[in-house]
């Protein structure tokens, strides 16, 4: 019955006759692991209000032309533990893996194919370009603070770190993109394609409980910077993302605009 209900409602929608009233972003994040990315996640998470939150994982390979199935069982494994961390954390999100042979083309392919119907993600997330990763002590501690800050009971941290235990080869215990070019080329395709991109950098140290223990005398500023080249849709879409942002519980207590 909810099978039927879902795919009645999505088959109504149509991307043709959205209304920009109703706009709201639908947020795709490009990411390989979540053991060095916890905070961006759970930020992400607090950012969507209602939307779409989609996780594209991008595994390396099949540039022989064909799928070997070692490669297939990567994916299985990966998309399982994906599931495992996403019930441990309760993100309400979504995963999709897929596989290319550049990362670059593997994000191409996911702004294409990732969601159903009329529900497809409009805003696309990604690191900034060679950030350093947490270590896994430090790494434990701010997954802690975030669930502690959250109401959250589990021990979910452990599912990030135990991520990296995964069946990965060799070259893909990065974020896959080496060089500024491929990077700069990832941003390009995304422009391209019609979608807003968000760059997050330094939220490896996003601390919570520093938040919460600072607003305890006055609650913490949230800063909108517009920069000088850019325009008005960009403006907008800071104020928006900011304003949904205060809206989230944690956010809403503990900070302003």
């Amino acid at each position: 019955l909810i099978f039927h209900q879902v795919r009645k409602l999505l088959l109504k929608l149509d991307s043709r006759k959205q209304s920009i009233k109703f706009w709201r972003p639908q947020f795709l994040v490009l990411m390989h692991s979540p053991a060095s990315r916890v905070n961006t996640l759970d930020f992400v998470n607090n950012l969507k209000k209602g939307g779409l939150f989609i996780i594209g994982d991008v595994v390396l390979g099949g540039d022989a032309g064909y799928m070997p199935s070692q490669l297939w069982s990567l994916v299985q494994e990966r998309q399982h533990r994906w599931q495992q961390f996403l019930d441990e954390t309760r993100f309400k999100a979504f995963v999709e893996t897929i596989v290319a042979p550049t990362i670059r083309l593997g994000a191409s392919n996911l702004m294409l194919a990732a969601g159903l119907g009329g529900m497809k993600a409009n805003t696309v997330v990604m690191g900034f370009l060679h950030e350093e990763s947490p270590q896994d002590e430090d790494l434990r501690t701010r997954a802690n603070s975030i669930y502690r800050c959250s109401g959250r009971t589990r021990e979910s941290s452990a599912a990030a770190i135990e991520f990296q235990d995964s069946p990965l080869p060799e070259h893909e215990m990065d974020d896959g993109i080496r060089s500024p070019q491929e990077y700069v080329g990832l941003m390009r395709d995304i422009a391209q394609a019609g979608r807003n991109l968000l760059i997050l950098r330094n939220f490896g140290i996003l601390d919570k409980e520093m938040i919460t223990n600072a607003s305890e005398t006055s609650r913490c500023r949230i800063d909108v910077w517009h920069v000088p080249w850019g325009t008005m849709n960009s403006l907008t879409l800071q104020l928006q993302l900011a304003h949904m942002l205060s809206k989230a519980a944690f956010w809403k207590h503990h900070t302003y605009i």
